[in-house]
C-alpha cells in the first residue's frame, strides 16, 4: 500500500511559496514515504529527512558546496520523541491508512504525540547550496546567483542588489567643521545617484555617531547613529523614489538599560521603550517606515498618496494571514536577557501587499493590498525617501540607535527576506 506524508504548517496565503531554504512561507508539503531517508530527534522535536525531494533534478556544485536534503521538523511531547518515530515506522509498515497527517492548523493529525504538543512544523525545501567548512555553514543567496556581492557581511544576488545601503562601514563621524555626521552609501550601483546622507545644518547638533557598542550601550555590536526625537534626522543628498514592489531592511538598537546611554542623551529626551516609531520617510510625513502610533508592536507603511492620518497599520501580536506572534520592543523580557538588536525587513509585492519580517525571518505582520482611490489606508503609491530618522514635524519619532538601513528596488520574496534578516541579526547582535 502506498503511504504518504502530509504536513500542513499554516493556511495557504499570499506569502506561501513552493520552496524555501529556511522554511518561511512553505505552508503545505506532501511526499511519498519511500522518499524518507532517516529520522532523528532532539528534545521536543523529530526530524524527518527526505531523498529526491528538492526542486531540481540534478545539481552540480563547486568543491565544498552541498545542497542539503529536504527536511521537516515536527514538535513532539518531550520524552516521547522515540515513540513518535516508532509510530511513524509502524504506520509505514502497516496495512491500514495511506496518509500520515501533521496538521498545525485544524488538528486531526494521525499521531497523538504530535497533536498533544505545540504542533509546530518547519519545512525546508532548499534551492541553494551551503558552503561547508569546519564548524561553519555560510548563508547563500537564492535566485540569480551570478554576480553575487557582499555588503558588510550580507550577500546580495545581482537581481536583488540594493540601490541604497547605509551601514557602519560608511560612517565617517563628523565633517571638517566637527558638527555633522556623514553616512556614505555602500551600494556600488546606487552611489552615483544616492551618494549618501548628511544632517540638516540647523539640526547638526541633534544627531551623533556612537562608536561604543554593547547590549547596555547601544544594543548593537557595531557603530551606529543615535536618534532621539522629532528634531533628529539625516537627509539624503538625493531623494530616493521607489515605485511598485520594493524591499527595505533596517537594523535598530535599543539598549538593555534604563540609564542614559553614554551620558549623551539630551535631558528629558531619553529612550522611548514603548514603540519603534518612524525610522525613515519624506519631509511631509506621508511616506514613512514603519510605526505611526505611540503603541508597541505596530507595523505601518505610508506612501505618497496617503495623508498623515491614513497610513495603513496592523498589530504584530494579533493573528493575521498566518503571521507569527511577535511583540516589539521586547519590554516583556528582563533587562539581563532582553532583545536589544532589532532587524526588520519590509516588503511590498507586485500586488501592493505589505509584509514585515523580524530577525528570525518570520512574517510577523501583513497588510493586505488597498488600492481603491476612494478609500483611506492605501498600500499603493510611491515611497519617497528623503530622511533617515523621523522628520521634525512627525509625532512618532524613532528613539534609539540605527546601524543599517537599505532599499532594494524589487520584492525579493519571503525566503530571501528571511535569509537577509537572519544575516543582519547575526552581524549586529551583540554578545556582551
Amino acid at each position: 500500500m502506498n503511504k504518504f506524508f502530509l504536513f500542513r504548517k499554516e493556511p495557504i496565503s499570499l506569502n506561501s511559496v513552493t520552496e524555501s531554504d529556511n522554511g518561511v512561507g512553505l505552508s503545505v508539503f506532501s511526499i511519498h514515504s519511500s522518499n524518507l531517508a532517516y529520522m532523528s530527534a532532539s528534545i521536543g522535536r523529530v526530524y524527518l529527512v527526505f531523498n529526491d525531494a528538492g526542486v531540481y533534478e540534478n545539481v552540480q556544485n563547486e568543491n565544498s558546496d552541498a545542497l542539503k536534503k529536504t527536511t521537516v521538523t515536527v514538535s513532539c511531547k518531550e520524552k516521547s520523541e522515540h515513540l513518535l518515530i516508532e509510530n511513524i515506522l509502524n504506520f509505514i509498515n502497516s496495512d491500514k491508512g495511506s496518509i500520515m497527517k501533521f496538521d498545525s492548523v485544524d488538528g486531526g493529525s494521525t499521531f497523538n504525540l504530535f497533536s498533544e504538543s505545540k504542533k509546530d512544523i518547519n519545512i525546508k525545501v532548499r534551492t541553494s547550496p551551503d558552503q561547508l567548512t569546519p564548524k561553519t555553514t555560510q548563508y547563500k543567496v537564492l535566485g540569480n546567483t551570478a554576480g553575487v556581492s557582499s555588503i558588510d557581511g550580507v550577500n546580495f544576488a545581482a537581481n536583488q542588489y540594493p540601490i541604497f545601503d547605509l551601514n557602519p562601514t560608511g560612517l565617517t563621524g563628523y565633517d571638517s567643521n566637527g558638527y555633522e555626521p556623514h553616512w556614505t552609501n555602500s551600494s556600488e550601483s546606487g552611489v552615483s545617484s544616492y551618494p549618501g546622507v548628511n544632517s540638516y545644518q540647523y539640526l547638526s547638533n541633534n544627531a551623533y555617531v556612537e562608536f561604543d557598542t554593547g547590549r547596555t550601550v547601544t544594543g548593537l555590536s557595531s557603530s551606529s547613529v543615535a536618534f532621539y526625537g522629532p528634531t533628529t534626522t539625516m537627509e539624503l543628498q538625493e531623494v530616493l523614489t521607489l515605485e511598485g514592489s520594493y524591499t527595505f531592511y533596517v537594523v535598530l538598537g535599543i539598549p538593555a538599560s534604563n540609564d542614559n546611554p553614554s551620558g549623551l542623551w539630551p535631558s528629558g529626551q531619553g529612550l522611548n521603550y514603548s514603540r519603534i516609531g518612524v525610522v525613515a520617510g519624506d519631509s511631509e510625513g506621508s511616506s514613512r517606515l514603519f510605526s505611526n502610533t505611540t503603541n508597541s508592536s505596530v507595523f505601518s507603511v505610508g506612501h505618497s498618496n496617503n495623508s498623515t492620518s491614513s497610513v495603513p497599520s496592523v498589530s504584530s501580536v494579533e493573528s493575521n494571514d498566518s503571521t507569527v506572534y511577535y511583540p516589539f520592543p521586547r519590554t516583556d523580557q528582563p533587562l539581563e536577557t532582553r532583545q536589544t538588536c532589532y532587524v526588520f525587513v519590509i516588503r511590498r509585492d507586485d500586488n501592493f501587499n505589505l509584509y514585515l519580517h523580524n530577525h528570525e525571518g518570520n512574517v510577523v505582520a501583513f497588510i493586505p493590498s488597498q488600492t481603491n482611490p476612494n478609500l483611506n489606508n492605501r498600500t499603493d503609491g510611491n515611497f519617497i525617501l528623503r530622511n533617515i530618522g523621523s522628520y521634525g514635524l512627525n509625532a512618532y519619532p524613532f528613539t534609539g540607535f540605527m546601524a543599517r538601513i537599505g532599499a532594494i528596488q524589487t520584492d525579493i520574496g519571503p525566503s530571501e527576506a528571511a535569509r537577509i534578516a537572519q544575516e543582519l541579526y547575526e552581524n549586529y547582535n551583540p554578545t556582551i
